[in-house]
């Protein structure tokens, strides 16, 4: 999906993921095994999107509001790849960082599937 988007996502190290056992790694992706290591290449505030599927835990580093090639379609590699949730993350300096788990691209879209629906987001957090 925007196959030149993401090209130029990967180029400029604007996606990180940490893919799960079985699952096929986005090429030119960055390793994600801690927040601390995403930390330690960001500028701050940085805006990421991010999603968690049965295959990677992604985030796209959203340098404006265009969001070229790190918007939430942009992170999972194949039109069949399930997404539990998705949203975006504000890391705001070396020790804070924020959520925002009610992103209209997929989990408002989702979150009927989940018992008792949207409300269990609002009363998760």
């Amino acid at each position: 999906y925007h196959h030149a988007q993401r090209k130029h996502a990967y180029q400029n190290k604007r996606i990180f993921e940490h893919v799960f056992a079985g699952a096929e790694r986005n090429i030119g992706a960055l390793g994600l095994l801690s927040f601390d290591t995403v930390a330690s290449k960001l500028t701050y505030p940085a805006a990421m999107t991010f999603l968690l599927s049965q295959e990677r835990f992604a985030m796209g580093w959203a340098m404006d509001g265009v969001e070229v090639g790190t918007g939430h379609n942009c992170l999972i590699k194949h039109e069949h790849e399930k997404v539990y949730i998705a949203g975006e993350i504000l890391f705001e300096g070396d020790d804070r960082v924020r959520f925002n788990f009610l992103s209209g691209t997929f989990t408002r879209q989702i979150s009927p599937l989940y018992e008792p629906g949207e409300d269990s987001f609002y009363n998760q957090w």
